[in-house]
């Protein structure tokens, strides 16, 4: 609880002021949604049962290579936020002997938590010329 500790009913409704650019799509953030990396082959059903120890699935996706292959990373829809929450919790478990990498399905932008990026740009600084040449 980063002082955001008042869970209020209506309190929520002020987080979304910013977002007055229309009606909110469907396709927007899902707090109940958690994105997960490096999930390997693992079929639907047993990352399903590993997410249920922290809470109700509700969906689980796993994302696909056009020729049907995994792409190693899935997204987990929780029935609560709260569920969601735990379920970032297990973000570094192993497991099929991989550290599993859990994060909120938020859009990429904006979430506060991001990267904070330090190192970013540094490494852009030196070697741009080599970069280039040792391509392949």
């Amino acid at each position: 609880g980063k002082g955001k500790g008042k869970k209020g009913g209506d309190k929520g409704k002020g987080k979304g002021k910013f977002k007055d650019k229309g009606p909110m799509e469907p396709r927007g953030p899902n707090p109940k949604q958690v994105f997960v990396a490096n999930v390997g082959d693992l079929y639907e059903d047993e990352i399903r049962t590993f997410f249920e120890e922290v809470g109700e699935v509700d969906r689980l996706k796993v994302l696909r290579n056009p020729d049907g292959g995994s792409k190693g990373v899935c997204f987990v829809t929780f029935r609560t936020e709260e569920q969601a929450q735990k379920a970032l919790g297990l973000h570094g478990t192993p497991l099929d002997g991989r550290n599993l990498v859990v994060r909120l399905a938020h859009g990429g932008k904006g979430t506060e938590k991001g990267e904070k990026g330090g190192g970013g740009g540094k490494g852009g600084k030196g070697g741009k010329g080599k970069a280039s040449r040792k391509r392949g």
